[in-house]
């Protein structure tokens, strides 16, 4: 043997870590009737508009390893009602 070794298949994968750690960078959220804008660790909703909507990028994890999503939210509106929702249709049309 000459001490080489290839490398006939390779996977890389990205988790979103959401810790918010990049000024700017939304980690793949987007919402609509809202503004998104990240800093200090945070993401940070300005609602702008009628029903505004917090949209989360589609999770690629294994489910049977990390099952448990927690979020923590400080509500700064007059609102006192969230609503949320897991849309099985956009994993659908996302061949998910």
């Amino acid at each position: 043997m000459d001490g080489k070794f290839q490398i006939d298949y390779l996977v890389a994968t990205s988790m979103i870590d959401m810790t918010f750690s990049v000024a700017g960078d939304k980690e793949g959220f987007t919402s609509e009737a809202s503004q998104l804008d990240v800093h200090s660790g945070n993401l940070y909703m300005n609602v702008t508009g009628e029903n505004p909507s917090l949209y989360s990028p589609v999770f690629k994890q294994d489910l049977s390893l990390r099952n448990k999503l927690t979020i923590n939210m400080k509500n700064e509106t007059d609102a006192n009602k969230f609503k949320n929702f897991l849309d099985n249709r956009r994993r659908a049309q996302l061949g998910c």
